[in-house]
């Protein structure tokens, strides 16, 4: 059963004797006839003769309340507690200026007073209720019901509504109005969702660029949360992708993902804190991906949701004026944009910190479409200006990921004392409600690393701060059969105890998990040989400062550079006249299988194209080569699988190169396409070509002129109508110069 009591309170009804919208004399309107008591004092003077009185011959003594109504048709029932007979009359509009939309004089004593109005949803009511004949005290119940209309049609995930992702914010007007919760989807662990909570659901499909915003702004609902799912159809299993409850204005959910996989889809679900219900407006954009050789995301972020004032980020190229992107506005919290680069461009950026409340600021570059991080400001922008924040000769190679992401997380050699120094939250969210446990701020300034014993035993270890002030928090997720990243599932160990100081697992501890109130240690765990284990060390002063970890292992127990199969050293792709090289090293080698080495075109789709075995065993420098001799034109991403003799398989960070097949005189872009692919040449054609595009089997699918006014380089083909699949373009020019080819994927 639902209770709506918008604006105003469950408790029981006290009666005023004037018309106001008094908080406390606002009746509950159920979606069925629940009582709510009603007393009026005794002789009372009448506070306002309202105009339209017809269901009374006299103006007796009153009491007032009001409700919003929900429905187009609510039902009103007052029953007197004894016998008295009674007059209620409903209006709308303002003390002084009421319209009488209903009346009703219950004709005798002790009989109930009922009425049904047609109602307008949203709307307040006053209800005035009169002892007729009498100026004396009456008591009574009052009810006030309607039927609840049917819920929205996108109440469940296959009914979900699609939203185009545009390149900015196009909103739908839409509501969880009478909506019900899904069955049999747990909690997402952001936001309000509990018992009595409703929720609707939205769908959009990962363009080329893999980056989706979804923006949320309040209507009649100002408190939601929204949570985004993968799933190979709306009948099966949903994985969360992200969670949030008020990143956007207000109370309002904000998402920004990146890395996506392009042409997946992926579902949203929206719901209202508690109970809440209403409209609100959602939308989902993406900014257009520009040509170039590779392109990088800059996103700028504001905590505080009042905007940058004249704070900026600047970027240049090659040395030229330097261009201003900041977070404009008294509401704003959030801008991203796409830049293109040629390989061998100098890119340079730097941060102006004039504007206010600088710990709110904060910005990042990731690859596109991948979604790899390049560079990170911290937890704010380096108060410092015009110092260059960070400086790269493009190469389109993507660096390997931070140790402040699980994936860039440091392998433990030794049980030797290490030390560490957190320099912020990295760019994956590779915690969440769903595994952060005790860590309720989830990722806030800390490390990973990763461990395996090589014997059975117990592992305690202790985080010293350097600065003895620092609040230094924790978590253990593990057992494993191989590193794991995001955690999966709730920690092994954890402590999120408040104050500077020592903490860690051990020092007599024999709790598993500690809120703010512990004591900064829990119990050791123990582990056995082949097990892997994922640590967070989380900084959570925020101070930069460095800590030292010392081990407690019991007997027999080691750590060793067996935590991967493979030690792995300079991965990199290069192209060369028989295609591209991908060379790596091995530093130490413990049960190694093989590696599978994998190749995307767009950083995300890995497919395999070769295996290279291992040397296995070895505590020597191991080089490998891997050619591939048939690669996309334009940018190739490659990643390698590292398998062990048990099957444990681990993937390697990504590396990419540029190839151009002699005689190619131009570029495609973007490469996966959607609905449009720009054909760019390398030089200005200076006579007629024509395009042919040939499907996998070798059949023509278009044919288009390439005639373009003097001086253009530019051509965009339709792709909208094609077929998924991998298409060849050829461009033919006149007799006397080659035909040249390029491949891309139409997504």
């Amino acid at each position: 059963m639902f209770l709506l009591a918008l604006g105003g309170d469950l408790a029981a009804q006290a009666p005023s004797n004037n018309c106001g919208y008094n908080a406390g004399n606002q009746y509950t309107v159920n979606t069925s006839c629940v009582y709510q008591d009603f007393d009026k004092s005794g002789f009372n003077t009448v506070s306002y003769v309202p105009p339209g009185n017809t269901c009374g011959s006299g103006n007796f003594n009153d009491a007032w309340g009001w409700f919003t109504a929900f429905a187009t048709t609510t039902e009103l029932t007052y029953d007197p507690d004894f016998g008295h007979r009674a007059i209620m009359h409903v209006f709308t509009g303002a003390c002084g200026a009421l319209v009488q939309v209903g009346c009703v004089d219950a004709g005798a004593a002790g009989a109930n007073a009922n009425l049904t109005l047609t109602t307008v949803p949203g709307t307040n009511y006053i209800v005035r209720i009169q002892r007729s004949g009498s100026n004396s005290a009456m008591d009574g119940r009052l009810c006030i019901w309607s039927i609840p209309p049917p819920p929205p049609a996108n109440d469940e995930p296959c009914a979900a509504i699609t939203l185009p992702v545009n390149t900015t914010c196009t909103s739908t007007a839409t509501t969880n109005q009478w909506a019900t919760q899904t069955a049999g989807l747990p909690p997402p662990g952001c936001g309000n969702l509990a018992a009595g909570s409703v929720d609707v659901w939205y769908q959009f499909t990962a363009p080329p660029s893999g980056i989706t915003v979804l923006q949320t702004t309040a209507g009649s609902l100002t408190n939601a949360s929204m949570a985004v799912y993968t799933a190979a159809s709306c009948m099966d299993p949903f994985t969360l992708v992200a969670c949030n409850a008020d990143d956007g204005p207000g109370q309002m959910p904000f998402i920004n993902l990146t890395g996506l996989t392009p042409g997946q889809d992926y579902y949203v679900r929206v719901w209202g804190s508690g109970t809440a219900m209403g409209t609100f407006n959602i939308c989902a954009f993406a900014p257009a991906v520009p040509a170039g050789d590779c392109v990088y995301s800059l996103e700028l972020f504001d905590t505080g949701k009042n905007g940058w004032g004249s704070s900026a980020v600047q970027v240049r190229l090659n040395g030229g004026a330097w261009t201003n992107y900041t977070v404009s506005g008294a509401q704003a919290y959030y801008n991203i944009v796409l830049l293109a680069f040629t390989l061998g461009d100098l890119f340079e950026v730097r941060y102006v910190n004039t504007g206010l409340n600088q710990n709110q600021n904060r910005y990042l570059l990731r690859t596109v479409p991948a979604g790899q991080g390049v560079f990170v400001s911290g937890p704010t922008p380096t108060p410092v200006s015009p110092t260059i924040a960070f400086s790269e000769t493009i190469t389109c190679t993507p660096p390997p990921p931070r140790p402040e992401d699980c994936a860039g997380g440091v392998g433990i050699c030794n049980a030797q004392t290490f030390s560490g120094s957190p320099a912020g939250s990295g760019f994956s969210q590779d915690l969440d409600p769903s595994n952060y446990g005790c860590l309720l701020n989830g990722e806030r300034q800390g490390v990973w690393y990763h461990f395996s014993p090589t014997a059975p035993g117990t592992i305690g270890f202790s985080i010293n701060p350097t600065n003895a002030t620092d609040d230094y928090d924790f978590a253990v997720w593990g057992p494993n059969s191989g590193v794991v990243c995001p955690p999966a599932g709730p920690p092994l160990r954890c402590s999120y105890a408040a104050g500077g100081g020592p903490t860690g697992c051990g020092n007599g501890a024999v709790d598993l998990s500690e809120g703010g109130g512990g004591d900064r240690w829990v119990a050791p765990f123990m582990a056995n040989a082949g097990e892997y284990f994922t640590l967070y060390i989380s900084n959570w002063s925020q101070s930069g400062l460095a800590f030292n970890l010392s081990w407690q292992l019991g007997a027999g127990t080691s750590l060793d550079c067996a935590v991967l199969p493979m030690e792995l050293l300079d991965l990199a792709a290069e192209p060369v006249p028989a295609g591209i090289d991908v060379k790596w090293a091995t530093a130490t080698e413990q049960h190694a299988s093989h590696f599978m080495v994998e190749r995307a075109l767009d950083g995300v789709d890995f497919r395999p194209i070769g295996r290279v075995e291992a040397a296995g065993y070895s505590q020597q420098l191991n080089h490998y080569t891997f050619t591939d001799a048939d690669p996309f034109d334009g940018l190739n991403y490659y990643r390698l699988i590292q398998v062990d003799l048990d099957g444990t398989a681990v993937p390697s960070p990504v590396v990419s190169a540029q190839y151009r097949r002699q005689g190619v005189p131009f570029t495609l872009h973007p490469n996966p396409a959607a609905d449009r692919l720009q054909l760019t040449l390398d030089t200005p054609l200076d006579d007629a070509a024509h395009v042919r595009l040939m499907d996998a089997r070798g059949r023509q699918v278009a044919l288009q002129s390439l005639a373009m006014s003097a001086g253009d380089r530019s051509l965009h083909i339709a792709t909208a109508d094609l077929d998924a699949g991998t298409y060849l373009v050829v461009v033919e020019f006149n007799a006397q110069r080659p035909p040249a080819t390029g491949r891309f994927i139409k997504h």
